[in-house]
Parts: C-alpha cells; sequence; structure tokens
C-alpha cells in the first residue's frame, strides 16, 4: 500500500514538473487556451470597386456583373470560402476557426452598383463580402434618394438593409478622405503636418463616420480600408486608439494570418481584380 502511494505520488510529480516545463508559456499568454488548432492560415484578399453592365466602362476599377458571377462560381467550384473582416478579427483574436480554404471579397467606395449586383450575386452563390463606405457619399446620396448604378452611392437606409440582409459586411472607408490632391493623398500625413495636427485630423475624419454609423445603423465598424491604399505609419495608432483591429491596404499579395498575431492586421494585403483579368487568374498566378 505503501509502495502504492508512494508511486502515485512520483507521477503526479513528474507530470507536473512536464507541464511545467513544456505548457509554461500558458502562464504568460493564457488566451492561447482558447484558440483552435488552426494556429495560421492563408487568406487571399481579392478588392472590387465599380461594377457596372456597360462595357465600355471596364477598366482596373469596372467590371461587369457577369464577371464578378464567374469569379463567384470559380471560387465555388474549387472549394473557397468566403469570410468577413469580422470572421478574421474573431479568428486572430479569439482563435474562432476560419475555413480550410478563406477568401475575402471586398468592395471599395460603397458604389450603389454594389447593391444592385454583387449583393445579389453573393446571395446567390452563399458567399458574403465587405462593403467599405465613403461617409460623405452617403450623407449625399441619402439626402438626394439618387439611385442610380452609373454613379450613385448606398444611401444609409441601404446600409440598414444590407445589416439586416447580412450578405455584405459594412466598414469604414473614411468619411471624407477619399481624394487625391497636393494637399493630402488619401489619409496619410501631408508633408510638414505635425504628428498633432495629422492625428487630430484623421482622428475627427474616422470618428465622424464611426459615429454615423452608429446614429444610422446601431452598428460600429471595426475594420477600415486606407483611400488608394496609402499608408502613413503614424495612422496604425489612430485606428487602435478608435477601436479598429484590422486595416485594408492595396499592396498585393496573399496573407498570412496568426491566431494572437494582431499587428499583421492592421496592414492586409488584397489583390485588385480589374476587367478581363479573372479571380482564377490572379489566385493560380
Amino acid at each position: 500500500m505503501f509502495l502504492t502511494i508512494k508511486l502515485k505520488s512520483a507521477i503526479a510529480i513528474l507530470l507536473v514538473g512536464m507541464l511545467m516545463i513544456t505548457g509554461g508559456i500558458f502562464l504568460y499568454r493564457p488566451s492561447r487556451s482558447a484558440f483552435s488548432e488552426q494556429q495560421e492560415i492563408e487568406l487571399p484578399i481579392l478588392m472590387y470597386h465599380h461594377i457596372l453592365k456597360d462595357s465600355s466602362r471596364w477598366g482596373n476599377y469596372v467590371i461587369g456583373p457577369s464577371e464578378l458571377e464567374q469569379d463567384l462560381i470559380y471560387l465555388k467550384e474549387n472549394g473557397y470560402e468566403t469570410v468577413t473582416a469580422e470572421d478574421v478579427i474573431q479568428f486572430v483574436y479569439q482563435g474562432t476557426p476560419l475555413p480550410e480554404k478563406p477568401v475575402m471579397l471586398t468592395f471599395d467606395d460603397g458604389y450603389y452598383s454594389n447593391f444592385v449586383y454583387a449583393q445579389p450575386l453573393l446571395k446567390q452563390y452563399g458567399m458574403k463580402g465587405v462593403l467599405f463606405i465613403i461617409g460623405q457619399y452617403t450623407d449625399d446620396y441619402s439626402q438626394t434618394g439618387e439611385e442610380n448604378p452609373n454613379y450613385s452611392h448606398v444611401t444609409w437606409e441601404h446600409c440598414r438593409e444590407m445589416i439586416k440582409d447580412g450578405t455584405l459586411e459594412l466598414q469604414n472607408h473614411t468619411y471624407n478622405m477619399h481624394s487625391f490632391t497636393a494637399k493630402r493623398q488619401g489619409s496619410g500625413k501631408q508633408k510638414g503636418e505635425t504628428l498633432w495636427q495629422y492625428h487630430n485630423a484623421l482622428s475627427k475624419d474616422l470618428k465622424k463616420l464611426q459615429d454615423k454609423f452608429r446614429q444610422e445603423t446601431g452598428k460600429t465598424p471595426r475594420a477600415f480600408a486606407y483611400p488608394f491604399g496609402i499608408v502613413s505609419p503614424e495612422s496604425v495608432e489612430v485606428l487602435k486608439e478608435l477601436g479598429f483591429l484590422a486595416a485594408f491596404t492595396s499592396n498585393e499579395g496573399i496573407n498570412q494570418i496568426s491566431q494572437g498575431n494582431t499587428e499583421d492586421l492592421y496592414h492586409l494585403k488584397r489583390i485588385l481584380r480589374p476587367s478581363g483579368t479573372s479571380a482564377q487568374n490572379l489566385l493560380e498566378q
């Protein structure tokens, strides 16, 4: 009996020692215990803009509904599953699993054509996308009520409908910094601007759209797309202070997303999908 008790005690001590050696890291990173076995995943992100039927306007930033549909067919037939910005945030911060072969479809600028053509196609094929809206344009068209796929932008009523539908996730693309002038390029820091001045200008603009989102939809975006893909090192600090957990650039490439690696979420790469070049060509090259 005595030998049995001593043997059990020795085994228990040995197990504790092994846990301290091999699992000690969890004492310093307790959040990792909630992570799934899927520690890292490859994530391509395709970037779309305007969608129009008029082929004379197709180009780098305008494609046809038929081209988008062919992309969706290819993705579905080849085992891709669409994810949203929130899905990726949950994967990195909480360890919530992503599909084995994820892909993200983003649509910049908040064109009404995305509401007319992209949302129905995504819904038809059981997919989701992310729409980055420009607040000033959404305010303007909410006032005029114009609904022309050739040039209009989504209204706040459209936004509420999209949130209810759940096919297109809405995120922030600045309130009124989507311009390229000698004074400022996108949301980047302009030459001669002090850090305080830039911080104040960017924070004021982004907060204006965040507040408008809450006021009109009850939702608050947690992802941001840099206009024209222009990133200033100082912008990340502002994004973090305002509660953004992810930001999208226009740098091309495939992302390697890791659980717990939150910094990479502020420089997510995307692949521009121009007219005449299919998703298949972009993903298989």
